[in-house]
């Protein structure tokens, strides 16, 4: 059993309380060993602290600041004040490999406070610090494999593909707004999920992954679908020679629905379930081999991590349907840092997702330059690791 010490960090090296509740927890690694990281939190160097620091090779975990106090890790005040920092400890192999009874350690520690403070297991709530400000911390520590590996302790069955939808089509809309697609695309999949009895939430996140947010010419070679295709999913021809052409959005969203419940569920759903919508559907008994979005790997795609990789956009149009701000994923702030940097060069077309969430969500990536804001004591104090 994993021993946890109390390790308390110097008075001066956190904030006494909390200004909102735990709702995020922020992944870092030291550079050096753990007894080193524990007496800067305790009064050497740096002015930074943990709440939490994960030893690589003994089993223990040293908690240097309550969880009710703010700890000064993540560099971004905001941050801080909403999230558990917690550090991983790497002996001064920052981008090295970390053995499998560490990942064991972190991903049950990950699956416990996330239990406690209801926090989500995907990555859109569990950030590498570098997702957080410039910095290269934490190097090479896999936080995939550590939110992966606590989802199975927490709840090895969750996420069914083939369930109520958790979204309403008016929430589609709105999610879609500050995105773009091509019109009458929240109609379609809802009409679809419904029809097919799939979840919304899970053909939208899809339809983002496999068309590059709608953009296309994304980084999958063998995805050479364009708009005109009306293919959301990278469905392939009934040989598997080329990709898939619908007549119509409708139709498209129809094969993609009808294909996830070949693979997500045992039986057909309806009279158009049986029928050659979707032209990898074959005969009448489905595959029934990804009943949940992450068993997904492996069988959509090759890609072992393709249901995963989903996670984060699934729980942001959630998240977002529940009334929270927009959860960035890296994609989603790599496309609004591009159109930043078009506003710099002069570029006045700054337009919908970019306009609304860049300027309208303080956590974005470059809102305190583009803002002019001027960091207080504690942002500067809370600067941490590599970076």
């Amino acid at each position: 059993m994993t021993d946890l010490l109390w390790l308390p960090a110097a008075a001066d090296r956190f904030t006494p309380g909390r200004a909102v509740p735990i709702d995020r927890m922020v992944w870092h690694t030291p550079t050096v060993t753990f007894d080193q990281t524990i007496a800067v939190f305790q009064g050497g160097g740096r002015m930074v602290s943990a709440h939490y620091v994960i030893d690589r090779d003994v089993d223990r975990i040293g908690q240097c600041v309550q969880d009710g106090d703010t700890a000064w890790g993540a560099g971004d005040w905001p941050m801080n004040q909403r999230c558990l920092n917690v550090e991983n400890v790497d002996n001064g192999d920052w981008n090295g490999p970390r053995p499998d009874a560490f990942y064991a350690r972190a991903a049950r520690f990950c699956a416990d406070k996330s239990a406690q403070y209801g926090i989500p297991i995907y990555r859109t709530h569990h950030l590498r610090h570098s997702e957080v400000i410039a910095t290269a911390c934490p190097d090479s520590l896999d936080v995939d494999r550590i939110v992966r590996e606590a989802q199975a302790l927490a709840s090895p069955t969750a996420d069914p593909i083939c369930a109520a939808s958790q979204v309403t089509q008016a929430q589609l809309e709105a999610y879609l707004a500050t995105i773009g697609g091509p019109a009458g695309i929240a109609a379609a999949i809802w009409n679809a999920a419904g029809e097919f009895g799939v979840r919304a939430e899970v053909m939208l996140a899809q339809q983002l992954k496999e068309t590059n947010r709608y953009r296309y010419g994304g980084a999958d070679p063998v995805f050479s679908a364009t708009a005109a295709f009306n293919n959301f999913a990278g469905i392939k021809t009934t040989d598997a020679t080329a990709t898939a052409k619908f007549a119509t959005v409708e139709l498209g969203c129809v094969a993609q629905a009808a294909h996830l419940r070949w693979y997500g569920a045992p039986d057909h759903r309806g009279p158009r379930c049986a029928q050659p919508f979707d032209p990898r559907h074959f005969g009448t008994t489905h595959k029934n081999t990804a009943p949940n979005v992450n068993d997904l790997g492996g069988k959509w795609s090759p890609s072992a991590d393709y249901g995963s990789s989903m996670q984060p956009t699934i729980a942001a149009i959630i998240a977002t349907a529940a009334g929270g701000n927009m959860a960035l994923d890296a994609a989603d702030k790599a496309y609004i840092d591009q159109r930043i940097r078009d506003i710099v060069m002069g570029e006045p077309d700054l337009t919908g997702y970019a306009l609304k969430h860049f300027l309208g969500n303080p956590h974005t990536t470059g809102v305190a330059k583009l803002a002019g804001a001027v960091p207080t004591q504690e942002e500067v104090q809370a600067g941490h690791g590599r970076g």
